[in-house]
């Protein structure tokens, strides 16, 4: 079920199912909210994110050349499993 589904089912506001998620370890099925493209728009999303990583933005430049929030980003990450470092290596001259 997605977070959403479990609070309209057990009659809790929707912020504490997710901070139980979050405490506990474990992810909702992700939410299309009503987009019922949601998938091929994240294949798009993937295309570029990848893209940009590979010519070495960070995860923040990513997040403004695409106008993405953080959020969407990581997500992108996490339910991909996209290999995206959370910090470039900078080596000293």
């Amino acid at each position: 079920m997605t977070c959403r589904e479990v609070s309209v089912a057990v009659g809790l506001a929707q912020t504490t199912p997710w901070s139980i998620s979050q405490r506990e370890e474990f992810k909702f099925v992700p939410d299309a909210m009503g987009k019922p493209n949601a998938r091929s728009d994240d294949a798009k999303l993937i295309e570029r994110i990848t893209a940009l990583r590979d010519v070495g933005l960070t995860r923040h430049q990513v997040e403004k050349q695409m106008g993405i929030g953080s959020g969407t980003l990581r997500r992108i990450i996490d339910d991909y499993e996209i290999e995206f470092p959370k910090f470039r290596n900078r080596t000293k001259t």
